[in-house]
């Protein structure tokens, strides 16, 4: 089974990194032939470390999950400011045992983009995060819980980000007018990014705070 979800693991940062080098003729560099509307879409995928050493110790022998998620932005003046909004989920299991997260986030990012063709953005910002987690296991005792073997956690904090942006407009041209003409994409980028989250808990439960470390496509509109 261990042999098995590595293997998964193996396979699916593979589909991933295949899907954004198949996206590089498709999303390289153009003429702008749609208007800036100054919205900006995300999808991204990683890996998240969580602090705590009873989830490392006691359920997985190690302190990851692999997360996916969305966020769209606003983007002012130039797209130097990014405003946005995102969730994610991540489900993790062991045998007798399931983990679930669901994030929320409102952030801010500061992008150090002083030109339309910038080949790498350097960023970095911060927000507030709601996280829903759900643990479920045989071995989870609980008396007062209605739901044995259930615990149902929700968590606030915040967060602190910093990362870049490849421009992937920049590898091309005609493909690029061709996927803006059909899709209105400005321009894409490849991120990379390292964020710390922080959230609450009691002394006597599991601290749920950790790095995340993604990798993830954005178009902005």
């Amino acid at each position: 089974n261990g042999l098995m979800r590595k293997n998964y693991r193996l396979f699916s940062w593979f589909v991933w990194f295949l899907f954004c080098l198949l996206s590089f003729p498709l999303i390289s560099h153009a003429l702008t032939q749609s208007p800036r509307r100054n919205v900006s879409f995300e999808a991204r995928w990683g890996y998240y470390f969580m602090d705590t050493s009873k989830f490392e110790g006691e359920v997985f022998g190690r302190k990851y999950g692999i997360m996916g998620g969305v966020k769209i932005n606003l983007e002012f003046p130039k797209q130097f400011l990014q405003i946005g909004i995102g969730t994610g989920y991540m489900r993790e299991n062991e045998p007798f045992y399931y983990l679930y997260n669901i994030p929320l986030e409102a952030s801010m990012n500061i992008r150090l983009r002083f030109s339309a063709d910038q080949l790498i953005v350097p960023y970095f910002g911060g927000g507030f995060d709601y996280s829903y987690f759900k643990q479920k296991g045989e071995f989870i005792p609980d008396p007062n819980n209605p739901e044995p073997g259930i615990i149902h956690l929700n968590r606030t904090g915040y967060h602190v980000n910093a990362g870049f942006q490849i421009l992937l407009n920049r590898f091309g041209t005609e493909s690029a007018k061709r996927f803006d003409q059909k899709f209105g994409v400005n321009a894409t980028y490849l991120t990379f990014e390292a964020r710390y989250t922080d959230l609450t808990y009691k002394a006597n439960e599991t601290d749920l705070s950790g790095w995340f470390y993604y990798m993830g496509l954005l178009f902005e509109f």
